[in-house]
C-alpha cells in the first residue's frame, strides 16, 4: 500500500526531527510528500507540509519555512480542516515571530482567534499559551512577572515536551532580559527539562544560552563561568544542524573576546556568525521576508556588531 508506505515516511520523519535529525527528517518528509501529492491525498499532504515548515523553521531556512506552510495553509482552508489549519497556522505566527514581522503575526493571532471561537472543541493548548504569552510580553511589570511564572509551572503538564520546553524557555529569555535573575537557575536545573534536552542537543545549547546569560550578572561559582557555558554550547552544536543558537553562541565568543581586548578571536568568530547570517539572508527570495529581517533588533545587533568590529581592524 503505497499510502501506508508514505505514512510510516511521515511518522519516521516525525522522530527524527524529535531527536533533531533534521536534514534526516527532511529527506523522508520530501518522499512523503511526492506519495501524498501524486495520490491525491490532500490533508496527508498539508500535514507532511507543515511538518517541512516546522523543521525548515528550526534550521534557519525561512523562505523553504515561508514556502511549505502557506501551501499547507491554503490545502487546509480549501479542503475546510480547521485542525490541521490551527497547527499550520501556529507554525505560520512563530515564523513571523522570528522574522520579524509583528503586522503579519497579529493577523495570524487574529485568524486563530476566529477558529478557536468558531470551534469550541477544538483542543489547542498551544494557541491557548501563545494568547498568554503575548499578553504579559506586552506590557512587562510585577504583576506578569507572576503570571509567566505560574505559566511556566503549568506548561509542564503539557504532554508534547517540545512544546512546553519551547514555552519555559521563550520565558525565561523574557525575564532575563527584564534582569529578573530570581529562580531562573533552579528552573533550567528542572528534572524534566534537564531529561529532555539530554536527548536534544539543540534544546541543551538553547539551556546553556540562558545559563550563559545568567552567569553574566550572577558571581556564584555554583552556576558555573560565561566562557564555559559557551564552550559546552559549541561543543555540542558543532556536530549539528544550524539554527539560531549556533549564531548567537558564535556572536556571543565574539562579544565576549572583544570585551577583553583579543579583537583577532572576536574577529574570528564574528566572521563565522557573518557568514552563517549572509547565507540565511542570501537565500531569502521574498522582499517582504527579507526587509523585516533584516530591520528584526537581534538581526540588526549581530551585523552592527559585526561592522564594528571590522572597522577596528
Amino acid at each position: 500500500n503505497v499510502n501506508q508506505e508514505a505514512k510510516i515516511l511521515l511518522n519516521y520523519g516525525v522522530f527524527n526531527y524529535e531527536h533533531a535529525k533534521y536534514e534526516e527528517a527532511i529527506k523522508l518528509y520530501e518522499r512523503a510528500e511526492i506519495i501524498f501529492k501524486g495520490l491525491g491525498n490532500k490533508k496527508d499532504h498539508g500535514l507532511v507540509l507543515t511538518n517541512l515548515g516546522e523543521t525548515y523553521l528550526a534550521i534557519c531556512e525561512y523562505q523553504s519555512c515561508y514556502n511549505s506552510l502557506t501551501e499547507s495553509r491554503k490545502i487546509f482552508e480549501k479542503i475546510n480542516n480547521n485542525v490541521e489549519l490551527n497547527e499550520a497556522l501556529l507554525l505560520l505566527g512563530k515564523f513571523y515571530w522570528i522574522v520579524g514581522n509583528e503586522a503579519e503575526l497579529n493577523i495570524i493571532i487574529k485568524k486563530l482567534n476566529e477558529i478557536n471561537k468558531e470551534n469550541s472543541g477544538l483542543d489547542s493548548t498551544q494557541f491557548s499559551f501563545m494568547t498568554r504569552i503575548a499578553k504579559v510580553t506586552k506590557d512587562f511589570n510585577q504583576k506578569n512577572i507572576d503570571e509567566i511564572l505560574k505559566i511556566i509551572q503549568q506548561s509542564k503538564t503539557i504532554n508534547q515536551k517540545v512544546i512546553a520546553i519551547d514555552i519555559q524557555f521563550i520565558l525565561i529569555n523574557i525575564l532575563l532580559e527584564n534582569n529578573i535573575i530570581e529562580g531562573i537557575h533552579e528552573l533550567v536545573l528542572d528534572t524534566e527539562m534537564l531529561k529532555f534536552c539530554k536527548n536534544n542537543p539543540h534544546y541543551e545549547a538553547k539551556r546553556l544560552l540562558i545559563l550563559y546569560k545568567l552567569s553574566r550578572v550572577v558571581g556564584d561559582e555554583s552556576i558555573g563561568t560565561p566562557i564555559d557555558h559557551l564552550q559546552k554550547g559549541l561543543e555540542i552544536m558543532e556536530s549539528e544542524s544550524i539554527t539560531e543558537e549556533t549564531i548567537s553562541i558564535l556572536f556571543n565568543f565574539s562579544q565576549y573576546y572583544h570585551d577583553r581586548g583579543n579583537l583577532k578571536k572576536a574577529t574570528e568568530y564574528g566572521d563565522l556568525y557573518f557568514e552563517i547570517l549572509e547565507y540565511i539572508i542570501n537565500n531569502l527570495k521574498t522582499d517582504g521576508i527579507k526587509d523585516f529581517y533584516l530591520k528584526n533588533n537581534r538581526v540588526k545587533n549581530y551585523l552592527n556588531n559585526y561592522k564594528n568590529l571590522k572597522d577596528q581592524k
